[in-house]
């Protein structure tokens, strides 16, 4: 980007994010050779990365085509790490390197991860029915509320539920009703099955005890 503070190492060209995403403060590494040795500090680990690298660099330079991305997890300057994708492709005379950091979206998805293991342990520890039911396919919502009730009728399956629900319907655990039609675990008639399912449309697609 226009603007951006950059510095050169050895003929490369590393932009102000570049500085950012791995810390640097000041002048950085002093060559590239300099900055190989700080972001990865463990010699063992950084001769894997860099073997890692020139191979697919070679690879790419053989087959006219991108890099395959690579993973790596690198030091930065105050010694936190980073995961870190790199991209590289031929521009003219060149080699174009992006580096993606990975870190945020990782811990958004843990994050994302966590929380819907919280919701999981919620929903089986519930002392309440607790489900969710699928419509396989999916169903329009704006049918005619004739041909929609049959449709969510024919469709409905049980998607989600706990143990407790399982037993409200006669069954010993969720797993015992999980995927199944919902119309052939209600009880009832099928007039009054339909009954049900049409409440449940006029009501705004809720249900209520």
């Amino acid at each position: 980007k226009a603007g951006l503070e950059s510095m050169t190492w050895d003929n490369l060209y590393a932009n102000r994010q570049f500085f950012e995403l791995f810390g640097y403060r000041g002048q950085g590494p002093a060559s590239i050779d300099d900055w190989w040795r700080l972001a990865y500090p463990q010699i063992d680990y950084r001769e894997r990365v860099h073997a890692d690298w020139m191979a697919r660099l070679s690879a790419a330079a053989q087959n006219g085509t991108s890099m395959r991305p690579m993973d790596a997890v690198i030091t930065r300057q105050d010694g936190t790490v980073r995961h870190v994708e790199f991209f590289a492709a031929r521009v003219g005379q060149r080699t174009c390197i992006i580096a993606v950091d990975l870190s945020e979206r990782e811990r958004a998805e843990a994050a994302r991860r966590a929380g819907e293991e919280r919701y999981r342990r919620f929903v089986q520890m519930s002392g309440e029915g607790v489900w969710r039911f699928d419509l396989l396919p999916p169903v329009p919502p704006d049918l005619p509320e004739t041909e929609l009730v049959e449709q969510i009728f024919e469709r409905a399956h049980v998607g989600e539920c706990n143990d407790e629900f399982a037993r409200q319907l006669g069954y010993s655990r969720a797993p015992d009703v999980l995927g199944r039609r919902l119309a052939e675990l209600m009880r009832g008639a099928r007039e009054e099955q339909l009954e049900a399912f049409r409440c449940f449309v006029r009501s705004g697609f809720r249900v209520a005890d």
